[in-house]
């Protein structure tokens, strides 16, 4: 992202991972220009028609997910809602994510292109790292995580055999 495009004007390169790179090949993406637009020649707009959309196609979703619940647990199956979220509430979960994984509050802020994770003061003049590997690595491990948690294997003494030889 251009720094005249962010909240801070500062410049934003996002590493794809490997999950993001295979959601995108899914929705047949370009690999130039703009990657998410809703014209092709303008970034993505209608955010808030999108968020009611998503909220509808999850409902039946989740409404099948408590039925098998209540039908194993031999209970009466009720409908559900979808509690109020929001889009920023992706960016929490991420980050919050990225700190249960071990990445610093520093490398966590560079991701969501936050300055307040910075030091201040001298440090702050002196301290010019864009942390750019730090950032792939994190993201690395997000979409790792989130491939343990869509495979239902997210528990922690899962280990995956060609990474555990590496």
């Amino acid at each position: 992202m251009e720094g005249d495009r962010a909240k801070n004007e500062e410049p934003h390169l996002v590493h794809l991972n490997a999950r993001a790179l295979t959601e995108l090949d899914a929705l047949g993406w370009k690999r130039r220009g703009l990657v998410l637009s809703t014209t092709g020649s303008t970034p993505i707009s209608g955010f808030s028609k999108m968020k009611r959309k998503l909220d509808a196609a999850m409902l039946p979703i989740l409404q099948d997910m408590a039925d098998k619940r209540a039908a194993v647990l031999g209970e009466e199956s009720h409908p559900v809602g979808v509690d109020r979220w929001t889009l920023h509430d992706i960016r929490r979960s991420g980050t919050t994510a990225l700190q249960a994984l071990g990445f610093p509050v520093e490398v966590t802020e560079k991701v969501i292109n936050h300055k307040s994770g910075e030091v201040s003061g001298i440090r702050a003049v002196y301290n010019l790292w864009t942390y750019e590997p730090e950032k792939r690595a994190a993201l690395d491990a997000w979409g790792t995580y989130l491939d343990k948690l869509i495979a239902g294997a997210d528990a922690p003494n899962v280990v995956q055999l060609a990474a555990a030889r590496a």
